[in-house]
């Protein structure tokens, strides 16, 4: 692992971690982001993960023109989780952010998380995602804050009832070294949410920035957009949560085990059955007891959305996939036209 830290004398306030992998044709747009924000005190922590493209010239570029504070680790491909925990042993800073090197940062992004968690007195402040940036960002940023005690802010990112994601939030380093936070290494998926379940169990309250703030672009090549068998790995994150909350004695750790298993299973069979992969969708099934804990949907989920979806599994699991098929073709055909074009 090759380490070079581009400028000593600066005190960093929060730490910007930017995992790069086989990222040359998007990290452009996710670096210009950072260069536009109005909070000028982070240090930016590129890890070039092992690629195999491009990347390590375009960053290697970026570093000789930016004047920001930048570390940039140069390392075997180890994956994700490795290359955030490499950039969590690296940082300085007093928070820590994480962008993915095909997303992008309001201006706001960093001035505003950080204002609010700093002046809070809180353990975190987190914002929500949009994936029409565009769009959102033309207007002149207007946002209202909630002060949330820790059982409302898990209730809320575990029943999405906002647009929200493990890179919207702002997390105290204090916090994540004290308590060894880690991403869990060998786990593809779902081991942003994994980090992020840990770290609410150390935290009582925070500040909710009802604004979209990061910009989830979409990207044909992420390996979001790889159906394959490792979707499964988020199960196993979510039964490490489980066991993590029930362990450290949290109130929500029942809730959680009713839900939240059950709410990634029926995603995933979704995920095969729009894909068309009916060999995965059986394995599943086949794995799990899938229709037994996706009755608990029916029950205790809250969005009326899981609840019908979750009972037509149950009634006939055959219907479900074919029902998933024919709603995901006029979508699969747009995004074709779009790469295209």
């Amino acid at each position: 692992m090759v380490f070079n830290r581009s400028c000593e004398s600066l005190n960093p306030i929060v730490s910007v971690i930017v995992p790069c992998y086989n990222c040359e044709s998007s990290v452009t747009l996710t670096l210009e982001s950072l260069e536009r924000q109005k909070f000028k005190q982070f240090e930016l922590i590129l890890i070039n993960d092992g690629s195999t493209d491009g990347t390590d010239r375009v960053l290697s570029n970026y570093i000789k023109q930016s004047l920001l504070d930048i570390v940039y680790i140069n390392q075997k491909n180890g994956g994700v989780s490795v290359a955030r925990n490499n950039g969590i042993d690296v940082a300085r800073g007093r928070y820590i952010v994480f962008l993915d090197a095909d997303d992008i940062f309001h201006e706001d992004f960093i001035s505003v998380l950080f204002t609010n968690i700093s002046e809070s007195g809180r353990d975190v402040a987190y914002c929500i995602l949009t994936r029409n940036p565009d769009a959102h960002w033309r207007k002149e940023l207007q946002y209202e804050t909630i002060k949330k005690d820790v059982l409302e802010i898990m209730a809320q990112f575990m029943y999405r009832r906002a647009p929200l994601s493990f890179f919207t939030f702002i997390y105290s380093r204090s916090i994540v070294v004290s308590n060894e936070i880690r991403f869990p290494v060998g786990i593809k998926y779902g081991e942003d949410q994994e980090f992020l379940w840990k770290y609410l169990t150390h935290v009582k309250s925070g500040v909710f920035i009802n604004a979209p703030l990061y910009g989830y672009l979409d990207n044909p090549t992420s390996v979001m957009r790889n159906i394959n068998w490792s979707r499964t790995d988020a199960i196993k994150a979510s039964e490490n949560v489980g066991k993590y909350l029930l362990s450290n004695g949290s109130p929500f750790a029942d809730e959680f085990k009713r839900y939240m298993t059950a709410r990634i299973i029926l995603q995933i069979l979704k995920h095969y059955a729009s894909a068309e992969r009916h060999d995965l969708f059986n394995r599943l099934e086949g794995e799990y007891d899938t229709v037994k804990l996706v009755k608990e949907l029916v029950s205790s989920g809250k969005s009326l959305q899981v609840k019908i979806s979750a009972l037509i599994y149950i009634t006939c699991p055959k219907m479900f996939y074919h029902g998933i098929v024919f709603l995901a073709k006029p979508r699969k055909m747009l995004r074709r036209v779009s790469y295209e074009n």
